[in-house]
């Protein structure tokens, strides 16, 4: 005859409690990982696709989301929960802490919102996903869970992805800027950078440009849209990242279609305008992001 378990005092409403209590330990323990706050030498890295879909973020929620995502590290088989301390990721953000408190609130309930839409018109079909699915926050911390609907274009990662250093963007202060400096990054990789004595060109139209920085339905006229997006956002890039980008329009037939892009090392850039030598290589990236199926066709 087995021992009678000695009573605990508990009532069972009690009991239920805490082993309730006990399993979301569990369950925190097992999906929450180290959070790292180094923005200088880990990397924001996903499929282009995501990165290059239609967004609605603000600046301060753009930068929230690229940090998170930069949580998750090559070798990485899962999308992980993280909880952060508010104070830290202040400074990694290179926000103000007063601000991302009061701020909070409001930039995760739009990150739970947010619907990504990515499309591929070549073969007409579409995907709609949410960025995140858990957010909580206990006295100064906040726990983040991206969608595991995601874990695709962020985990296991090969081909065509975008990769950076988050540092790289968080100088900027317009969600242009940082939109025109991602679409562009994802077209160069290890085997198409920059450098002193190469540019890159890449020639992105203006439907690609109008819908990654939501500008879709504003700037109608083209000179207004040059202005206000692609002027302004080069601008920020070429004072404050290491490349310095120029941008040609090309025409279909009468009709400003999109534009080249040139971007060079700043070294380069410097070398090619202040010393006089035009003797820099022009690499073409003929490939077309909004076009090509990706991601096993796309999912």
């Amino acid at each position: 005859m087995g021992r009678r378990k000695k009573d605990d005092g508990l009532s069972r409403q009690e009991r239920l409690e805490r082993y309730e209590s006990n399993f979301k330990a569990v369950q925190k323990s097992i999906y929450r990982q180290e959070v790292t706050f180094d923005t200088n030498n880990y990397v924001v890295m996903a499929n282009s696709m995501i990165l290059h879909s239609a967004s609605k973020l603000n600046l301060n929620e753009l930068k929230l989301l690229r940090f998170i995502i930069m949580q998750t590290k090559k070798g990485d088989k899962e999308l992980y929960q993280f909880e952060v301390d508010i104070k830290e990721m202040a400074k990694a953000l290179e926000m103000s802490v007063k601000t991302l408190y009061r701020e909070l609130d409001t930039m995760s309930t739009h990150l739970m919102q947010e619907v990504i839409f990515i499309g591929d018109k070549v073969n007409d079909k579409w995907k709609k996903f949410h960025w995140v699915d858990v957010c909580e926050y206990e006295k100064g911390k906040i726990t983040i869970k991206i969608s595991d609907e995601l874990k695709p274009f962020l985990v296991g990662l090969r081909g065509n992805f975008t990769r950076y250093r988050l540092s790289e963007i968080l100088s900027l202060n317009s969600v242009y800027a940082i939109r025109i400096y991602e679409i562009l990054n994802g077209y160069m990789n290890e085997n198409n950078l920059p450098h002193a004595d190469v540019a890159i060109e890449v020639s992105i139209s203006i439907e690609e440009i109008r819908k990654v920085t939501d500008t879709t339905d504003k700037f109608e006229r083209y000179s207004n849209f040059k202005a206000k997006v692609i002027d302004t956002a080069l601008k920020e890039i070429n004072q404050k990242s290491n490349y310095h980008i120029s941008a040609t329009p090309y025409k279909d037939g009468r009709t400003i279609a999109g534009f080249d892009f040139l971007i060079e090392s700043q070294a380069g850039y410097w070398h090619r305008t202040e010393k006089g030598k035009n003797d820099i290589k022009i690499k073409a990236v003929n490939d077309d992001l909004d076009r090509q199926m990706t991601l096993e066709e796309f999912l």
